[in-house]
């Protein structure tokens, strides 16, 4: 199975899509979870733009981003992704997914049951044909080895989401297509940095456990979008790949010194 490198050298750079839908079989209707996030609401921006209707898997229907959404013209279905009876509902009449599940830190595997609910419910409406999960950047063996005792979180993130990957690969829909973007670039902006460099907020000091030298893989998880529209819309082409997403690499001190100059 070969894999693609997507690497941009600019971020306000666009995908050119030339495919056209008429490729696709029946009206697509896609399941988008996590939509109100940030990778969930740039595909929701992408398929609804291309007129595809978008059934919007959210928590709460009422806040403001889900009505955003919904004024948009997609289609809110409340649920939580371990409520298998809410995922089933939002599911209907759909024939695709998008996938992007979110760390548990009370189950080792808890991403995976996830992965495996929708997967399950997707399987029940024998009308999807194409699930595409966003993961993480090669959460692979060797990587697992190689944090595994220096960095055990570091770790068990990545075996949840390898755990989602394995699932969507071995399930056997028809297509399947896996997103790994790489460090995405909101965990610098509030309030998502608390969860990655917790004393920066007071002190404006960046603390990785990385060395300034080392070269962050970076992707704005806006542009998620347009790859799972292309996987989408032209499911063929992309059947069993592994797309790498990378807007650009920067090291430490580069990026201190953009979110400096920001």
């Amino acid at each position: 199975m070969s894999s693609f490198n997507c690497i941009f050298t600019s971020l306000t750079s666009s995908l050119t899509l030339s495919i056209s839908k008429s490729k696709l079989k029946m009206s697509p209707t896609i399941l988008v979870t996590g939509a109100t996030g940030a990778q969930g609401s740039g595909v929701v921006k992408q398929l609804l733009a291309q007129n595809i209707a978008v059934h919007a898997f959210v928590r709460d229907p009422t806040s403001p981003a889900s009505l955003a959404l919904q004024t948009a013209g997609a289609i809110l279905f409340k649920g939580d992704y371990d409520d298998v009876p809410s995922i089933t509902a939002a599911i209907q009449g759909c024939t695709g997914v998008f996938l992007n599940t979110f760390p548990s830190f009370t189950d080792p595997d808890g991403e995976g049951h996830q992965a495996e609910n929708f997967i399950t419910a997707a399987h029940a409406t024998g009308t999807v044909t194409t699930f595409i999960a966003s993961t993480v950047m090669r959460p692979t063996e060797e990587q697992l080895a190689a944090v595994g005792t220096q960095y055990p979180f570091v770790s068990y993130y990545y075996k949840q989401k390898k755990g989602v990957e394995d699932r969507v690969k071995n399930a056997g829909f028809k297509y399947h297509t896996i997103l790994q973007p790489g460090f995405l670039m909101y965990n610098f902006i509030a309030p998502t940095t608390m969860y990655h460099f917790p004393d920066y907020p007071t002190t404006h000091i960046m603390k990785a456990h990385w060395g300034p030298d080392f070269e962050i893989e970076l992707f704005d998880p806006a542009d998620v979008g347009k790859f799972a529209l292309a996987a989408f819309l032209d499911p063929g082409s992309f059947n069993g790949e592994t797309l790498y997403l990378v807007n650009e690499s920067l090291t430490t001190d580069q990026v201190a010194v953009k979110i400096k100059k920001g």
